[in-house]
């Protein structure tokens, strides 16, 4: 669910509905806590929830109060709901999943609070409005990063380096995975470094010498550069052709 639009609206069929919001780092906890003795939870079925069941109409005032601006929940009808996600190409079943989501809310299968987290974690979920409160202080440096102004100049300025030096563009995009994407849950000041270590609850140079898949590419980037191997060439003519189109 998105929470909220660029409008603060909190679309959906979920009427008066409740649902127990968890949060993914509780969630991952719990995840955890099973697999770390699957014997003692073995053939359960376990309700992983929040401290609270809220309705959206509660979830939007808690935005509005964290956030400071005003945040609305709009009940859609099942029709209006399929078609306000339109917005977003997707298959069939994800927008099935999306809108019933909802429906599934508004039903009260979602009416659920359960003492999961602190039973297998031995602490208290976090509730939502703490939840909201990490995401004010985390997204401004997500976006910060993320949605860099200069970035996408940069990116097309890449591009044409590339293509000047003879070399498919699509390389740019294996620059980028290797230089970041894959070996980013190592750094610890990573959002995917954070959430690991927080969501585990092992430090990140714990787990450092057996993540061989996201290091070990630092290593093949550099043998890849300095041999040549793997990377794409352009013909005197699609680089002519690249740089026409500037």
């Amino acid at each position: 669910m998105a929470l909220p639009d660029e409008e603060g609206r909190i679309l959906g069929p979920a009427g008066d509905g409740r649902v127990g919001v968890v949060a993914r780092e509780d969630a991952g906890r719990v995840a955890a806590g099973v697999l770390t003795d699957p014997a003692r939870y073995e053939n359960q079925t376990l309700d992983v929830t929040g401290p609270e069941a809220l309705t959206l109409d509660e979830i939007a005032a808690i935005l509005t109060r964290v956030q400071g601006r005003p945040v609305t929940y709009v009940r859609e009808t099942v029709e209006e709901a399929y078609e306000s996600r339109k917005k977003w190409p997707a298959a069939q079943w994800q927008y099935d999943s999306w809108v019933s989501t909802y429906t599934s809310i508004a039903r009260r299968e979602m009416d659920v609070v359960s003492t999961t987290v602190r039973d297998v974690t031995g602490r208290d979920p976090f509730t939502f409005e703490e939840v909201a409160r990490a995401a004010l202080v985390v997204g401004p440096l997500t976006a910060a990063v993320v949605a860099c102004p200069g970035l996408a100049s940069l990116l097309s300025e890449l591009r044409g380096e590339y293509i000047k030096r003879g070399l498919d563009p699509k390389n740019l995009s294996r620059t980028i995975e290797d230089a970041a994407t894959v070996w980013e849950p190592i750094l610890p000041w990573t959002s995917a470094g954070a959430y690991m270590a927080g969501t585990l609850g092992v430090a990140t140079l714990a787990y450092l010498p057996w993540a061989i898949s996201n290091w070990i590419v630092i290593f093949f980037a550099l043998v890849w550069a300095a041999t040549g191997i793997g990377i794409a060439k352009l013909t005197p003519e699609e680089q002519k052709a690249l740089e026409a189109e500037g």
